[in-house]
Order: structure tokens, then sequence, then C-alpha cells
């Protein structure tokens, strides 16, 4: 998921479990007021380098607005966990989906 992709309607997840309604171009919540999605990289990570901010949960289904964001069920889209590490003067990156990579890059 990108940043580009967020449509009015979604919802997103920061890391701190925050959720927040895309509305236009801004993320408002039930509370406070809404921030610019420009304020978020294309990777969904926040610009300021905040990690609690980075969004790691997307639902593009919802067929009614929910009363509270924190009973709606599981997202369509969730950021997958990686760790970046240096092995021989080259970066890699592990997650779930890349160990038969790494694997054939160590071999």
């Amino acid at each position: 998921m990108r940043r580009c992709d967020l449509r009015s309607g979604y919802v997103v997840e920061y890391r701190n479990g925050d959720r927040r309604m895309v509305i236009g171009r801004r993320l408002w919540g039930q509370v406070e007021g809404g921030c610019a999605l420009d304020e978020f990289r294309s990777d969904l990570t926040d610009k300021d380098g905040c990690k609690s901010m980075d969004i790691m949960k997307v639902w593009t289904r919802l067929l009614l607005i929910p009363k509270d964001f924190a009973h709606i069920k599981e997202p369509d889209w969730t950021r997958e966990s990686t760790i970046k590490i240096l092995v021989d003067d080259k970066e890699i990156i592990l997650s779930a989906e890349t160990t038969e990579n790494i694997r054939k890059e160590l071999g």
C-alpha cells in the first residue's frame, strides 16, 4: 500500500494504535483535528521519523462510517515487519517474504 492508494473513506491505524479516517487529503480522528497525508512518505512512514505515527494498517471496505473505529474488523492491508542488516557490505532486508531470497543471496 502506498500513500497515493489511500482514498476517502479508508481507515488507517498508526503504530501507536490510534485510528484515523481518510477524508480528501487529510486523516481525521474522532477527537483531534486532521493531519495532511503529505506528512507521510509514499511508503506510509512519518516524514519526521516519528515511528509511532507510521501507518501500519489500512481498512478499505467500510460500508458505513463506524461510531468507534476500535470496533472494525480485520484490516485489508498490514505493514510487514522488516529488519535491515549488513552482511559482507550488503544491506539485506529481513522479512517473512524474503527468507528464501536471503538464502539465495548468502548461499
